[in-house]
């Protein structure tokens, strides 16, 4: 999230919009439908969230790129460093940062992240038109293939539940919830 500590740039951004970054990243952290919900209504009805191989769009796009991105995960924090702007309406912009996950394991991963978070004004006030991140992964693929391993060999027992088997094109599809 931002704090007294985010560089923002010299176009002013406005108050809603940084509003709405503060809002977009607490919801993004938190689990469970009402969460969900509340996170899907940020964005414009045509929203998309664009990930490495794939773009997700409009509410169930968004609702499917969210639905794997907490599982296993304990605690999400971002800190927001940087912000650059790409308009001079500060309605596009560059968020550079760090991230802090622990997982369900108590294994802390950290890393760097920029985002780029552009918003549309719309009778309801401003909402996320696109996300696109870039992070570097390796570590928190690596947890996460260790715990979906273990699920894997133990059989969902650990959590008390079965769980369903998934039928995956590659190693990593598995930790991300990809079919």
């Amino acid at each position: 999230m931002t704090s007294p500590l985010t560089s923002w740039p010299s176009t002013p951004i406005p108050e809603a919009i940084k509003a709405l970054i503060s809002d977009f990243y607490t919801l993004s952290a938190k689990k469970g439908h009402e969460a969900t919900e509340a996170y899907v209504k940020l964005f414009t009805e045509n929203g998309e969230i664009v990930e490495t191989k794939r773009t997700y769009t409009g509410r169930d796009g968004i609702i499917e790129a969210r639905s794997a991105k907490l599982e296993h995960v304990k605690s999400r924090q971002r800190e927001i460093q940087k912000v650059y702007s790409c308009t001079e309406a500060g309605d596009d912009l560059l968020l550079v940062g760090k991230m802090r996950i622990v997982l369900d394991t108590a294994e802390v991963v950290e890393m760097g992240f920029c985002m780029q978070l552009r918003f549309e004004q719309t009778a309801e006030g401003w909402k996320v038109a696109h996300v696109q991140s870039w992070n570097d992964s390796v570590e928190l693929t690596v947890e996460m293939m260790k715990i979906v391993m273990k699920e894997q060999l133990l059989g969902g027992a650990e959590k008390g539940k079965v769980k369903e088997k998934r039928q995956s094109s590659g190693l990593f599809a598995g930790c991300f919830g990809r079919k």
